[in-house]
């Protein structure tokens, strides 16, 4: 069967009982707590505007009684996220990082800098340095 004619024929049972109490109500009377069950059940399948309308009901009152019956919903809790470990690029944070700085008399300067594990020669570069200012 399609959702339509479903549709169509749920609608028809939960219009008879409805239409029979409209028919011998009195002005200003409520429709019945009875009638209500089924006429939530179809408004959570099909939805409230297209019941309300088709069933002449209030929709807001509908709303309201199809959100009451719904189960409280638990509140998400945040997803705590799993342990992701990223692949390190470049030198790692713990690697030796080193600076050296040589000032002559003449005002020359000469910066050494090195990261991680790499062998540098600073003394045979500190000589080359102090011999070429001679």
């Amino acid at each position: 069967m399609k959702s339509n004619e479903l549709f169509l024929s749920q609608l028809k049972q939960a219009r008879q009982p409805l239409e029979v109490w409209r028919k011998t109500r009195r002005h200003g009377e409520r429709i019945p707590e009875r009638l209500w069950p089924s006429l939530v059940a179809l408004a959570r399948v099909h939805g409230v505007s297209p019941v309300a309308q088709a069933l002449r009901l209030d929709y807001y009152g509908l709303k309201r009684r199809v959100l009451e019956s719904e189960p409280p919903r638990k509140p998400r809790r945040k997803a705590i996220a799993p342990f992701v470990e990223l692949p390190l690029i470049g030198p790692t944070p713990t690697s030796p990082r080193c600076l050296v700085e040589l000032t002559q008399n003449t005002g020359a300067t000469m910066t050494i800098r090195w990261e991680g594990q790499a062998a540098v020669d600073v003394i045979g570069l500190a000589e080359s340095f102090w011999r070429a200012g001679r």
